[in-house]
């Protein structure tokens, strides 16, 4: 009885520790299949997060809030396994975004349409409600978070030290009708990557320093008081990464519906309303300009005086001058890229959009309202006078469209056309007096004339033309008429011009060369004159002039063959090129060239910043 009593007791503890053994087993399993369960939920998340970052899945800024995601509206689904030596069936993670599907479904309300959400959730405007489940063998993970995209966060970034000389105001807002509106309920942000930082002054009798946002620097911060920076001051702080645009690539030579700018002063207002290139190394424009989705790049300086309107672009590889503001206005919609120095110049007036420099910048009694980053390789500062600093979310993802013709050659008036060769002393390129219209100089090359009406300006009349007055116009005239040999007069010749300049050239040689036969021609004219006939050298004498009115005319043979070749050439510059009116008016000709300019801002920020996630939830069952 001892026996059986203890072998019961021994078997009653045998099977205890079992059932213990299989339950820590089964509870064990059970952990450890929701922790795979969790990871596969989590695989769901990082799988939309990793398209939603891709830029071909981002549309048009929703101009409310953040950019437009493109996945996710087409009752996408994604049903995968992470799980090694395991089966979809055994370990599997599904996100769907259809809104039938047996699993709770996610939204995508960036277009700010689909506000209503599963689990009841109403998903904020701009915002994308996710939910991801994941099973492993019996056991469900639920992960509920919401995300966005969020805008680039500074509206004032500079690679080099900041100084206000007086208080700053920065302000953010989502939009410019809400700036215009008084909705300034957004935070702008000051950053500089100088280890000089940032330095705000103060004036008498003292004005608040107010910033939205934070002010961030590698550098110290020191701000006259009073001063409110509703984010606080983060000095000391590591590098940040800044915009960091590839001007050459917006180069537009010699592309279709391009026109080449060769004035390099414009007095009257301008509408641009292509795409335009200047060669360079200074363009000046004395009025307003207005951007009528005209696209304007410059290979040397710009300086704007009048006010700047409009959609575009203004880029230019040297310094940029702007030297008066706007009127705030909705059909404002432009950038402004420089490769140099930018100096901005109001009169407490505003400037509206996306400004990006890599010199110095320098800007005065102006208000921009708009993204501002000076991101320079030597310095990029940025000193400032009486200007307030507004980030418009719009501004830092926006798509600027540029349209054009194919057919657009040249503009549609007249007037001004500094032909690229000039010669010194008068003729076709003369530089008109003060307050003269060069369109009334005689030869002037007028845009539309034809390649004959070009070579006439040129060839002159007679092969000796020794009583041809020295007010003839004609190359040929004008050479052989009088007694100083032609030259090229001084003036910038665009590197698109140089076949003109070594034709023109050419025929400032032949005609030289007839101007010295010409004047060797009357001087033995005049020595036979003063000779008797039974001289001994009047018969050779006559020869002489005899071969040199041959020579001369076999000159004005080879320069008339000149003329024609420049005739053509010149016609064809001229047809390709602007004039002193910079505005392609025709209408009568479709606008068949479109360019869509897209500047995210967002992109250039690390990618732990490009995604931001405001609520993270999980659930240990199915929903």
């Amino acid at each position: 009885m001892s026996t059986l009593l203890l072998t019961t007791i021994v078997l009653l503890v045998a099977a205890t520790m079992a059932g213990v053994f299989t339950l820590n087993m089964n509870m064990t399993q059970r952990v450890s299949n929701g922790t795979i369960a969790l990871s596969e939920a989590e695989a769901g998340i990082s799988e939309v997060l990793y398209q939603i970052s891709r830029d071909e899945n981002l549309g048009e800024n929703n101009r409310e809030r953040n950019p437009i995601v493109t996945w996710g509206m087409n009752n996408e689904t994604i049903r995968s396994t992470i799980t090694p030596g395991m089966s979809e069936e055994e370990a599997y993670h599904v996100i769907t975004f259809d809104s039938g599907s047996s699993f709770p479904h996610s939204t995508n309300n960036t277009d700010l349409a689909h506000n209503s959400g599963s689990l009841g959730r109403t998903v904020p405007d701009g915002k994308i409600h996710l939910v991801s489940t994941g099973y492993c063998k019996g056991q469900y993970r639920v992960v509920e978070c919401l995300i966005e995209r969020p805008p680039f966060p500074f509206g004032l970034a500079a690679s080099g030290p900041i100084h206000s000389k007086d208080p700053l105001k920065v302000k953010g807002v989502y939009t410019l009708s809400d700036y215009q509106n008084g909705n300034e309920d957004r935070p702008g942000h000051v950053l500089s990557n100088s280890t000089k930082g940032i330095k705000i002054d103060q004036v008498s009798p003292p004005v608040p320093t107010e910033i939205s946002g934070f002010v961030k620097s590698v550098g110290p911060v020191d701000i006259d008081q009073p001063a409110t920076v509703r984010g606080g001051i983060r000095t000391g702080a590591d590098l940040s990464t800044l915009p960091s645009i590839d001007i050459d690539a917006f180069r537009n030579q010699g592309q279709p519906g391009v026109v080449t700018i060769i004035d390099d002063n414009f007095s009257k207002e301008q509408n641009l309303d292509i795409m335009y290139y200047h060669p360079g190394p200074v363009l000046r424009y004395g009025s307003q300009v207005n951007l009528k989705n005209g696209l304007l790049f410059c290979e040397g300086d710009l300086i704007i005086e009048g006010p700047v309107t409009g959609e575009g672009l203004i880029i230019t590889k040297g310094k940029a001058t702007f030297l008066s503001g706007t009127s705030l206005s909705g059909d404002n919609r432009m950038a402004v890229l420089s490769g140099g120095d930018m100096t901005i110049r109001g009169n407490n007036n505003y400037f509206s959009g996306l400004v990006y420099c890599e010199g110095n910048l320098d800007a005065s009694d102006i208000t921009i309202v708009g993204n501002t980053i000076v991101n320079s390789a030597t310095n990029g500062a940025v000193d400032l006078k009486n200007v307030t600093i507004v980030a418009n979310e719009e501004t830092a993802d926006m798509t600027i469209t540029v349209t054009s013709s194919t057919q657009a050659k040249a503009s549609s008036t007249g007037g001004n056309f500094p032909f690229p060769v000039q010669w010194n002393n008068g003729g076709m390129g003369v530089n008109p007096s003060p307050g003269q219209d060069p369109g009334t100089l005689d030869g002037w090359p007028k845009p539309g004339m034809t390649a004959a009406e070009i070579t006439g300006m040129l060839v002159g009349n007679n092969p000796v033309t020794g009583s041809v007055s020295p007010s003839s116009n004609n190359l040929w005239d004008r050479a052989v008429s009088d007694v100083n040999p032609l030259s090229m007069a001084a003036s910038y010749v665009p590197g698109d011009a140089n076949h003109l300049k070594e034709a023109f050239e050419n025929l400032i040689a032949l005609a030289n060369g007839a101007q010295a036969l010409n004047t060797e021609l009357k001087a033995k004219e005049a020595k036979l004159a003063s000779m008797d006939p039974t001289d001994s050298d009047y018969n050779s004498t006559k020869d002489e002039i005899a071969g040199l009115k041959n020579d001369i005319e076999e000159a004005k043979k080879a320069f008339d063959l000149a003329a024609k070749d420049f005739g053509d050439m010149a016609e064809q510059y001229i047809i390709t090129h602007t004039d002193s009116n910079g505005t392609f008016d025709d209408g009568t000709v479709p606008m068949d060239i479109t360019q869509a300019h897209r500047f995210n801002l967002n992109e250039y920020l690390p990618e732990s910043e490009k995604i931001k996630i405001s609520f993270w939830k999980v659930y240990p069952r199915r929903l």
